[in-house]
């Protein structure tokens, strides 16, 4: 028996601003089509609101809203990609990323995915990483939970 050296990963990636997304396919729930979330009040502009799918209402991020100034204008090609939470929150089982156009498969391994030089800090807070000669973050998506809970605390109270 024989091992393959070149082990891969099915990969989801994701199309935001300013830096693309990559995360694992079972990471992702479904991706859906645009739909206006509903705004909150006092939330950081990175938060679009809330939007109902499947009998649960889903907080929804736009990390492009944090950095442009064409706040609220979505194209025809974008669309929300609906990901799973990792730590069993039955509060908060889902989040919503806005991508800016249809996310796409990859295939992942050891030769097309490198560590990354820039460390920008922009966009989603993770791992920074090259996949096939472009900028990727693996986002960190306990911090982003806890920073959608917090958002909404602040509004609630």
């Amino acid at each position: 028996m024989s091992i393959n050296n070149q082990a891969e990963v099915r990969g989801v990636l994701l199309p935001l601003s300013p830096v693309p997304a990559l995360l694992p396919n079972v990471a992702i729930a479904e991706i859906i089509g645009w739909r206006e979330p509903e705004a909150m009040q006092d939330v950081e502009a990175w938060f679009a609101g809330l939007l109902e799918w499947r009998h649960h209402l889903i907080p929804i991020v736009d990390m492009s809203a944090a950095h442009t100034e064409t706040n609220g204008s979505h194209g025809a090609r974008t669309r929300i990609a609906i990901c799973n939470t990792l730590n069993g929150n039955k509060k908060l089982p889902f989040i919503g990323l806005v991508v800016e156009e249809i996310p796409h498969l990859v295939k992942v391994n050891a030769n097309n995915l490198l560590e990354s030089e820039d460390s920008s800090g922009q966009g989603l807070p993770g791992h920074r990483l090259r996949l096939d000669d472009e900028e990727v973050v693996i986002p960190d998506l306990d911090w982003l939970e806890k920073e959608i809970e917090s958002q909404l605390s602040s509004s609630a109270g």
